[in-house]
């Protein structure tokens, strides 16, 4: 049994991935593979996802928070407030039917 093809991610999950990149940037002496250990997730996956090929699960979003020192509320509230068109689509088809 194949399985099916992921979604591409969201709005919501690309503002979430370029928030923790610009972290990332923001501190000189702080690597992505640092990050990933310590949030204990493989490196591959981290860069997967922050170069918006895969999505964080809430879990791994957690753990990478915690890794950098960011409140997880903080990050999603954040994303949230820069992607207000996320449910646009969505809105339309619904206003449709």
């Amino acid at each position: 049994m194949s399985k099916a093809p992921r979604k591409p991610p969201g709005p919501l999950s690309i503002e979430l991935s370029a928030a923790i990149r610009a972290e990332i940037a923001r501190r000189h002496d702080l690597k992505q593979g640092t990050v990933a250990a310590s949030a204990d997730i493989s490196s591959t996956q981290l860069s997967q996802i922050l170069a918006d090929k895969k999505q964080f699960d809430i879990e791994q979003l957690d753990r990478v928070c915690f890794a950098l020192g960011l409140p997880l509320g903080d990050l999603v509230r954040a994303a949230e407030a820069a992607t207000p068109s996320r449910h646009a689509e969505r809105d339309a088809k619904a206003r449709k039917v």
